[in-house]
Formats: C-alpha cells, sequence, structure tokens
C-alpha cells in the first residue's frame, strides 16, 4: 500500500482508527510461513524433530489457537497453568512439552496425571523425585551446554553459557544420572538443550 504501514495487505492505519486502545496486529499467514520454513530446514536435517512453541513468549489465547490449527507445532509450558491454558486452546497434552526448574510438590503431582505429557527434567533431584511418584514414567532430560548463542555483541542477551546455572544437566553430572536408581527405572527418551534467544534473524 502506497505510504502506508500494513500487515498482510491491511492498513495498519485503518486497523488503528477502530479503537482509541493500544492494539496488537499479527499475520496468521506470516506465523503459518515461519512455521512451514521451520520445519523445511528441520526435515533437511535428516533427523526427528518436533517443534514446541514456547508460551512464554506470548500466551495470546487467538494465536495459540491458530497455531493449533495448523497441526505445525505444539507447546513448550512450564507451569500447570500453562497447560490449562494450552488445552483451552485446542491443544492436546500430548501436544505439549514440559520444562520447568524447582516445582514443588503439588505442581509435579498435577503434571504426572497426563501420561501423554513429555517432561523434561532439569536438575537429578527432579528425575529422583519422578522415580518415586510414577515410576517406570518416560521423561526427558533437559542438557545445558554450557555455551550461549547470540549475536550483535549485545550483552544483555548474553545470559546463557558463562555461569553455572539452575537450568539443565551438565556434561558432567550425565555419568550421576545413569547411577539414579528409581524403583522401578524411569525411561529417558528425549534430550533437550536451551541456548540464549538472541539469534539472528535468516
Amino acid at each position: 500500500m502506497d505510504q502506508q504501514l500494513s500487515l498482510g495487505g491491511e492498513s495498519l492505519l485503518k486497523l488503528a482508527r477502530q479503537s482509541p486502545l493500544p492494539q496488537f496486529v499479527y499475520s496468521a499467514a506470516r506465523v503459518e510461513q515461519k512455521l512451514q520454513q521451520l520445519h523445511q530446514v528441520l526435515k533437511g536435517t535428516g533427523l526427528p524433530y518436533r517443534i514446541y512453541y514456547a508460551m512464554k513468549a506470548n500466551r495470546f489465547a487467538p494465536l495459540l489457537t491458530f497455531m493449533r490449527t495448523t497441526g505445525l507445532v505444539g507447546i513448550d509450558v512450564c507451569s500447570p497453568n500453562e497447560i490449562s491454558h494450552a488445552l483451552g486452546c485446542g491443544f492436546e497434552s500430548g501436544d505439549l512439552s514440559f520444562t520447568a526448574a524447582s516445582l514443588s510438590e503439588r505442581d509435579l503431582t498435577q503434571i504426572l496425571a497426563y501420561d501423554d505429557l513429555a517432561i523434561n527434567c532439569d536438575s537429578l533431584s527432579m528425575i529422583r523425585r519422578i522415580g518415586e511418584l510414577a515410576p517406570g514414567r518416560r521423561i526427558g532430560l533437559r542438557i545445558n551446554p554450557a555455551m550461549g548463542i547470540g549475536y550483535g555483541n549485545n550483552q544483555l542477551l548474553q545470559y546463557s553459557g558463562v555461569k553455572t546455572t539452575k537450568f539443565g544437566i551438565y556434561q558432567e553430572q550425565l555419568r550421576e544420572v545413569k547411577t539414579i536408581r528409581c524403583p522401578p527405572s524411569l525411561r529417558g527418551t528425549i534430550w533437550r538443550c536451551s541456548i540464549s534467544v538472541a539469534m539472528p534473524p535468516p
């Protein structure tokens, strides 16, 4: 559109005039396009994969509901409330991946009620606790690679990989993971790595 800011072919000025309140505008087509592009890249690796969108980045219900209709992405959640929100947006518990640190006994019991929820353990103590509460439960391991990835030399965005944190299991702890014996043993199937969010645009 000539001399007008637009998104997805729609005039943002026109949309702004429809309400005196601030507006957040999303392009559903753009969201789906980016998900398709990400799938194409990951398929090219020849490795099995699943894509999960971190709800904590944006929990806007219409956006999450649209993502569900595409069938291209699951949701990464970090609390029982986020699980409920994702389910309310149309996702099934099997579409969710749970990752959180320092869970209370109540929260841990709540998430274990979903048998097909992918649970990522980020500490040795969490592995032991799940083994006691849900013997034989399939789990994932949140691995801390002790490195960060970013761009622009922005120190505010380079928060991972420098100091030891509570987020994830380090390489030197993997031997201890193997020695944990919870009756009966847990079954580990997922490996999850977390890095800095400051990724350069494609």
